[in-house]
């Protein structure tokens, strides 16, 4: 390898500024190169994948309700039902508010959909 000898000095005062060898400085600057390098193909493989084969927007569904002031909660929040847990009875806290029909409805379908039951 030929390097010329304005980038030979640069480099030598570069690694005297971050106390390094003149001869690490290049092997690291090399390495982080070849990252970067390598992380560049990942993000192009994953951008041919994602035009190749689209997200679908049921894909980005979220299984989740969302509850406000009128499901009887003191502020608006939203149930998760990506991670369900069974807990024991006597671990369960005192009744918080009780959901209508239709927010039951769209507890089912967040559980289906969590569960890939569609």
């Amino acid at each position: 390898m030929t390097l010329d000898e304005e980038l030979v000095e640069a480099v030598d005062k570069a690694a005297k500024r971050l106390e390094t060898t003149l001869s690490s400085f290049p092997r690291k600057a090399l390495r982080q190169a070849l990252v970067r390098l390598r992380t560049r193909e990942l993000e192009r493989r994953q951008r041919l994948g994602y035009e190749r084969y689209p997200v679908k927007p049921e894909e980005l569904e979220l299984p989740e309700v969302l509850l406000t002031h009128a499901d009887g909660m003191g502020r608006e929040c939203a149930v998760n039902l990506e991670h369900l847990q069974t807990v024991a009875k006597s671990g369960i806290g005192s009744l918080i508010t009780t959901l209508t029909g239709e927010k039951l409805d769209q507890v089912a379908a967040a559980v289906s959909f969590a569960l890939d039951l569609r």
